[in-house]
């Protein structure tokens, strides 16, 4: 039985760097990672994108609601 952890957050990853380090946290011991985060379409954007990229290469699932 795999590990599975969901992740909820009210920020997106570049606003939240305490969940961005427990993603990280739980990537390391092997957990099946879910994130439901928000986008936000302002000075982060772009930076939020590519850490939402990094983290999906490494196979974290994110569920993202457009703010």
């Amino acid at each position: 039985m795999s590990k599975k952890i969901l992740f909820i957050s009210t920020h997106n990853l570049v606003s939240n760097p305490r969940l961005v380090k427990e993603i990280e946290l739980a990537l390391q011991h092997d957990y099946k990672v879910e994130v439901i985060d928000y986008i936000f379409r302002n000075w982060s954007y772009e930076i939020n994108s590519e850490l939402l990229q990094q983290f999906k290469e490494q196979g974290v699932q994110f569920h993202c609601i457009e703010a």
